[in-house]
């Protein structure tokens, strides 16, 4: 049974991954303002292997200036479009208005 049905874990660490590196940071920086005594669960997230507490979230957001609800990403719901380095997530329904807008022949 998946605990976190509408949440996909593995994206959400992949995403969490990418905004560490886009704000200059490494595992350890996050391991010590998490106050954590081992890295295993940053990288556990990292992986995709469990998600955050709630407090780990939140801490989170702000060392990376953005909302909680950015770093989780929505499963089955979303799919990804990549623009250098970061991800941006849109709903299949909006990409398709889009590529329909442009005469897209594919999506």
């Amino acid at each position: 049974m998946d605990i976190y049905r509408d949440i996909d874990m593995k994206r959400t660490g992949e995403k969490i991954k990418i905004l560490i590196e886009q704000k200059g940071l490494c595992v350890r920086d996050i391991q010590n303002q998490l106050y954590l005594s081992c890295p295993q669960p940053i990288y556990r997230w990292l992986k995709g292997q469990i998600l955050p507490s709630v407090n780990h979230l939140f801490v989170l957001s702000k060392i990376l200036g953005v909302h909680m609800e950015e770093l989780l990403v929505e499963k089955h719901r979303t799919f990804e479009v990549e623009l250098g380095k970061s991800f941006i997530y849109h709903t299949k329904k909006h990409i398709i208005r889009y590529c329909r807008k442009l005469k897209c022949n594919t999506i």
